[in-house]
């Protein structure tokens, strides 16, 4: 699927919105949307204002309007999860990657898409993992399980 037929999926939630990075996380955003799609009551607003990529990761920024907690809680946790997938997915083909720096630019690359403008992007390391601060606790994305699992605080804490 390209970013222009994700659009026409799903004319009610992303009316004028730029997509700011490459066609690698449309299955991604997708997948959210559908989430949104399913929850969101008809009289219910929801308005994408940008979707991009920030530090070599998905962006979702959006507005709610009309909607109990709970509908507003799973559309927060839908776009938890595909700012978290991201973070292992090539954003210029959609195949598994990593997180990388390209001489202080950070992107998410297969191997393949690495190379730009003949500059390398290295893995980070150790590897980028997204940590959510959770209550008292923490949560730790788990691409295995694509869910996110509960952890012991992160070294950089």
């Amino acid at each position: 699927m390209t970013l222009e037929e994700l659009k026409a999926k799903y004319p009610r939630l992303l009316g004028r919105v730029w997509f700011e990075h490459r066609s690698g996380w449309v299955d991604i955003i997708d997948a959210f949307l559908a989430v949104v799609d399913h929850v969101l009551p008809p009289s219910g607003s929801y308005k994408i204002r940008q979707v991009k990529e920030k530090m070599g990761t998905l962006r979702l920024y959006d507005d709610i309007e009309g909607v109990p907690d709970e509908v507003v809680a799973t559309i927060a946790a839908a776009r938890e999860l595909a700012e978290a997938r991201s973070y292992h997915v090539c954003e210029w083909c959609g195949q598994p990657g990593v997180l990388r720096n390209r001489e202080g630019y950070y992107t998410t690359t297969c191997d393949e898409h690495a190379l730009y403008e003949g500059r390398m992007a290295v893995p980070l390391d150790p590897p980028a993992e997204l940590f959510i601060k959770s209550g008292a606790g923490w949560r730790r994305y788990d691409p295995e399980l694509d869910l996110f699992v509960e952890s012991e605080k992160p070294t950089w804490e």
